[in-house]
């Protein structure tokens, strides 16, 4: 009885460890090119990313969100992502849309869009 109890708590650390090191490993090694609706919590809050390329932990990309187009430059560290933004199209008064992000799965990232104001915002693939 009491081996069964131990068996029973061991297994219980061990397997919420082993799901929790795999969750990171999956997130860490998530291939993120190609293309990722984005939705953010405010009015035009709504678009679409394209992730173009990769050199080392360097990605180019682009994407329309609202009345803009911009394009990008992603550092990526592990699961997280940090997105650098400059305009290519949008009205005067426009500042780019920045992303601090992390990978929660093959298909979504979730984080912070901080542009004139800080807004939560959801990525997932298309």
């Amino acid at each position: 009885m009491i081996f069964a109890r131990v068996f029973k708590a061991f297994c219980t650390v061990g397997c919420v460890a082993t799901v929790f090191a795999t969750s990171q490993a999956t997130a860490q090694s998530t291939d993120i090119l190609g293309a990722w609706v984005i939705e953010a919590s405010m009015s035009s809050g709504n678009g679409v990313m394209f992730i173009l390329g990769k050199e080392g932990n360097t990605y180019t990309c682009e994407f329309s969100l609202g009345n803009s187009e911009q394009s990008c430059k992603i550092i990526r560290t592990g699961d997280r992502l940090v997105i650098r933004s400059t305009i290519v199209r949008a009205s005067s008064d426009y500042a780019p849309d920045n992303f601090s992000l992390k990978i929660v799965g093959p298909d979504r990232m979730e984080g912070d869009l901080i542009s004139h104001s800080k807004h939560s915002v959801v990525f997932t693939r298309q």
